[in-house]
């Protein structure tokens, strides 16, 4: 069971994965919807986020994939080796003073619209904590 949101994006609803036929094969459609918490959630796939009441704010395409692969990572830690692969940037070329711009823009927009925050635990890991964790 996975949760989307209508196309009016007015009200959360709850669905089971429904198998889509392909050429005589079967493949399940996948909702990227991610709960951020009680009543917020990520639509990775429009890049908003959205409540009951509909949408609150929407991402750049570069931080929608960002806070993607953070809530699919393994206890929504990720690495800064990680985060620069991620948004395609490399090591040597992108400074470090660009990417703590970027990391500060994507935790704030993270506070604007919701109580998930993000973490740096000073040794190069980035990682999302959510209410009540």
């Amino acid at each position: 069971i996975f949760y989307f949101l209508n196309e009016k994006w007015e009200k959360i609803v709850e669905k089971a994965l429904l198998p889509a036929k392909s050429r005589n094969k079967t493949r399940h459609i996948k909702a990227r919807v991610y709960r951020l918490e009680h009543d917020v959630f990520f639509d990775a796939e429009q890049r908003l986020f959205c409540n009951d009441n509909g949408v609150i704010d929407k991402l750049s395409p570069a931080m929608s994939v960002l806070l993607e692969h953070f809530l699919k990572a393994s206890d929504h830690t990720l690495t800064k080796y990680e985060i620069y692969q991620i948004m395609g940037k490399d090591l040597e070329e992108y400074s470090l003073d660009s990417f703590y711009k970027m990391m500060g823009r994507f935790r704030n927009k993270l506070e604007q619209v919701s109580s998930v925050t993000l973490h740096n635990d000073g040794n190069g890991s980035y990682r999302l904590v959510f209410p009540l964790e």
